[in-house]
C-alpha cells in the first residue's frame, strides 16, 4: 500500500490512515523513487531475470508453482548461471506441493520437480526447494480427490521474488502465459533492505514448515524444523506455522515522518488453515 501526501487536507487524512496501520502492521518507509510499477508480461520476466543475473549474495522466489516448458527452462538456466558466476549466491525456492507435482503431458518436462531437480542436485549447498502442502489435504482427500481437484483444498500464493535489496511483488505465477500474453500486477521496489529483509524472512518462515526437495533424488523429505507431516499431524503442524508467522505481524515503533521517505509499505499476511486472517483484518 502506498500513502502520496497531496494538500493539508489529504496530509490529515494519510496521517490518520498511516496512523492506524502503524499499530497493526509491519511498516517501511521508502523513497517513491525506489518503486517501479511494471505494465507488460515479457517486462516482468526481463526484470526478474536481470534482478537475479545481478544478485550477488542472495535470490529468493516464491511463487504457486513454476511452469513446465521452455520460458521456465530459460529462466531455471538463468538461475543456474548466476549460482556459477556468484560464489556466494545462496538461491531458495518456495512452491506449492499439490500444483507442482501436476503432471504437464506436452510439456519439456513432467512437473517442477523434474524441471528443478538437475539445479538442486547440482548445487545442494547453494540451491534449496521448499514445497508447502496446506494441513487441509487429508489422506483421504488425497486418495479420493484427481491431483487438480486437491489444490481446490488449498495452496499456498505467495507471489515475492528477491535479488539481494531489490524485490519484485506480483500476482503472477512462473509460467510461459504470464511471461507473454497474460497481464497482472507486478510492483519492483529497488533498494529496500528492511522491506526486501521482511519478506524474506516471511518466505524462510513457511519453508520451515514445508517439504525440503531432496538433492538426491526427485521426492520430498519432511518438514526440517519440525519433522511434522501436514496431513499426518494438522494440529501440530498448524501450531508449529502459527508460531513462526505471528513475530513478523508485530508492530514496529512508529518512526517520525520523513519527507525524504513520502511511501509507506504496510505488508500483512493471510493463511486461514493457521488461523491467521491478518490481511482481511487489515483491509
Amino acid at each position: 500500500m502506498c500513502l502520496l501526501q497531496e494538500n493539508a487536507c489529504q496530509e490529515d487524512k494519510t496521517r490518520d490512515i498511516i496512523v492506524g496501520l502503524v499499530g497493526r502492521c509491519p511498516h517501511f518507509q521508502i523513497n517513491g523513487d525506489a518503486v517501479c510499477v511494471l505494465d507488460a508480461p515479457g517486462q516482468f520476466l526481463s526484470r526478474l531475470k536481470k534482478q537475479i543475473s545481478g544478485s550477488c549474495k542472495r535470490v529468493i522466489i516464491a511463487a504457486l508453482y513454476l511452469g513446465t516448458d521452455e520460458e521456465e527452462q530459460v529462466l531455471v538456466d538463468t538461475l543456474r548461471e548466476a549460482v556459477v558466476k556468484n560464489k556466494d549466491l545462496r538461491v531458495t525456492l518456495l512452491f506449492d506441493r499439490t500444483r507442482s507435482l501436476r503432471c504437464s503431458k506436452d510439456a519439456l518436462y513432467k512437473s517442477t520437480l523434474h524441471l528443478l531437480f538437475p539445479l538442486v542436485k547440482s548445487h545442494p549447498d547453494r540451491v534449496v526447494a521448499y514445497f508447502y502442502q496446506t494441513p487441509l489435504l487429508t489422506p483421504l482427500l488425497q486418495k479420493w480427490l484427481p491431483s487438480r481437484f486437491q489444490e481446490v483444498v488449498g495452496v499456498q500464493h505467495l507471489k515475492v521474488f528477491i535479488g539481494d535489496e531489490d524485490i519484485i511483488l506480483s500476482g503472477a505465477n512462473l509460467s510461459d502465459q504470464y511471461f507473454t500474453n497474460r497481464q497482472d500486477r507486478y510492483v519492483q521496489f529497488r533498494g529496500c533492505p528492511g522491506l526486501t529483509d521482511w519478506y524474506a524472512r516471511l518466505v524462510t518462515a513457511v519453508c520451515r514448515f514445508s517439504y525440503p526437495m531432496c538433492p538426491r533424488r526427485i521426492g520430498f523429505l519432511l518438514p526440517l524444523a519440525t519433522s511434522i507431516d501436514p496431513t499426518g499431524n494438522p494440529s501440530g503442524f498448524k501450531a508449529f506455522a502459527r508460531d513462526q508467522l505471528l513475530p513478523l505481524l508485530s508492530p514496529m515503533p512508529p518512526n517520525p515522518m520523513d519527507a525524504d521517505l513520502d511511501t509507506w509499505v504496510f505488508p500483512t499476511i493471510q493463511l486461514g488453515p493457521v488461523q491467521i486472517t491478518h490481511d482481511e483484518e487489515v483491509t
